[in-house]
């Protein structure tokens, strides 16, 4: 009798300390790769102005921004080949090899939050909220918060307040 309560005992406590051992690990959400090489639309806010463009950055540090929107502006575009810079609108075309773009222009904000951010350790983990994985980090134009879809990894927001920034992604496909 004495050894079946021995038995008893020992499943009971074996039991209750497998639930209280699993009852105490804490499940680390898995942090999403972030991707900075895609392609879509962005609505920017920079102070007052407003522009709607679309943008293709790859990891390497190449992008392209194409204004849509407002109609004065449509077709303007920012290109960064890794090296070489041109602004083009209508028939005129600049190409150098420095870009003489203040840091505070949305294009150039835009780029040098994309590039930092495809540096290792460029943009840091902070936490997940909402569905969007937040990134921190500073680039050149600034403080920034790079908000991306938690599963994807794919960017949804880019925000710096330094210089009164915002840049809400759509349509953004990995490339």
């Amino acid at each position: 009798m004495r050894r079946v309560f021995k038995i008893t005992f020992t499943i009971a406590v074996a039991i209750v300390l497998i639930f209280s051992i699993s009852s105490c690990t804490e499940k680390v959400p898995k942090i999403p790769e972030l991707v900075t090489g895609f392609s879509g639309n962005a609505d920017v806010e920079l102070g007052e102005t407003k522009l709607k463009c679309n943008i293709s950055h790859t990891e390497k540090g190449v992008s392209s921004i194409i204004i849509s929107s407002p109609e004065n502006l449509k077709g303007m575009s920012f290109k960064n080949l890794g090296g070489t810079y041109a602004i083009s609108y209508n028939e005129l075309i600049c190409e150098t090899e420095k870009s003489y773009l203040p840091s505070s222009c949305f294009a150039q904000a835009m780029t040098n939050v994309l590039d930092k951010a495809s540096e290792e350790n460029g943009a840091i983990y902070q936490k997940s909220e909402d569905n969007n994985a937040i990134f921190t980090g500073a680039s050149k134009s600034g403080n920034f918060t790079i908000y991306a879809d938690s599963k994807t990894g794919i960017i949804k927001k880019i925000e710096i307040p330094e210089i009164n920034f915002t840049a809400n992604l759509t349509d953004t496909k990995a490339i």
